[in-house]
């Protein structure tokens, strides 16, 4: 009876064996190193949320006037190494990276509308850890106390910036996005039904007008009649007005979400094409958490691109956990949020 193998038995299956492993390793490896790296990246995004909580609590986080102001005060809740300008973020990041789709230099980072933030207008600054980890930091001079995840968008390297990693979504390679639309400058944060929105803001800031006449809401004045037919609007206010510079930082009334637009964010949140222009539709359930746009929640209301007949007015619509509606409100209110259409 035969006991055993042969040694050119042995020989074969020592082989066979060496060709499956071979086949294999890849895959073993990319599980466990994405699952590495996922772990790192929550690990981070959470490291991230806690700061700008932290800085909001410490009445720091908004109000900076550029990203390296922001920067400066940032850096003082992590363990750096070293941080870069906007002029020079060599040293501070991998000088090329990539997605799956295309290939980015450095040289391309030149401000927020690389992380699909356009509205903020904002240049970008870069930070290394000490524990190696590198960042790219564009700062929301828009944010709002009530959303401080929204104070900052950032680009981050969690392996070696001599490395040409490949972007392939949080938690699947090395490089990942907090707070970024889309890494290569697109403006949409997020697309329904063929329209693209930019990422949505606290319509916090306003424009001061200097000569406003508070009978008829007009001005006479040349620097007021330039900024009015820069932006597309028809009136001023008196006072402060957040609805106008919502305008400025979308680059035009045309620019920001329509009453129409409005109504199809309402129908995608709540799930229904029922949605229309009256003042008020109750009874609904929300589908699709308002979080996911970057909005808040439960309540909230958006700036339409569009004055009222009032004067002192302009078009909004109202979000509810069970009801939305449009409505006019004073162009003094600070409380309210706007989105700009993308390109």
């Amino acid at each position: 009876m035969k006991k055993g193998f042969t040694t050119p038995e042995l020989i074969i299956a020592i082989g066979i064996i060496g060709v499956i492993a071979v086949m294999t390793m890849p895959s073993i490896y990319n599980h466990f190193h994405g699952a590495e790296f996922e772990t790192a990246s929550q690990k981070l995004q959470l490291q991230l949320t806690q700061i700008l909580e932290s800085m909001n609590a410490d009445q720091s986080l908004i109000g900076h006037a550029s990203t390296a102001d922001f920067v400066n005060v940032f850096k003082t809740y992590l363990k750096t190494v070293k941080t870069c300008p906007s002029s020079d973020l060599t040293g501070c990041f991998a000088e090329t990276f990539r997605t799956e789709e295309e290939e980015f230099s450095l040289s391309d980072v030149k401000n927020s509308a690389f992380m699909g933030k356009k509205e903020w207008k904002s240049k970008v600054e870069g930070i290394r850890l000490n524990n190696g980890i590198s960042l790219l930091i564009a700062y929301n001079p828009y944010c709002s106390k009530k959303n401080p995840t929204n104070c900052a968008s950032i680009l981050y390297d969690l392996n070696s910036i001599e490395k040409d990693n490949i972007f392939k979504g949080n938690g699947h390679s090395d490089l990942g996005m907090y707070n970024a639309a889309y890494v290569g400058g697109s403006s949409c944060a997020f697309e329904i039904d063929g329209t693209c929105f930019s990422m949505p803001f606290a319509a916090n800031s306003y424009h001061t007008w200097n000569a406003c006449n508070e009978d008829m809401y007009t001005s006479e004045n040349s620097e007021d009649q330039a900024y009015m037919q820069k932006y597309g609007l028809d009136y001023c206010y008196p006072g402060d007005d957040y609805f106008a510079k919502a305008a400025e930082v979308c680059g035009g009334i045309d620019k920001m979400t329509q009453i129409s637009d409005l109504i199809t964010i309402a129908e995608y949140i709540y799930g229904t094409s029922d949605i229309n222009e009256e003042s008020y539709q109750s009874g609904l359930t929300i589908s699709v958490q308002p979080s996911s746009l970057g909005l808040p929640a439960p309540e909230f209301w958006i700036w339409a691109g569009a004055e009222t007949t009032y004067r002192i007015s302009a078009y909004n619509r109202y979000f509810a956990s069970d009801y939305t509606g449009n409505t006019g409100l004073n162009r003094n209110n600070s409380s309210g949020w706007a989105i700009c259409l993308g390109d």
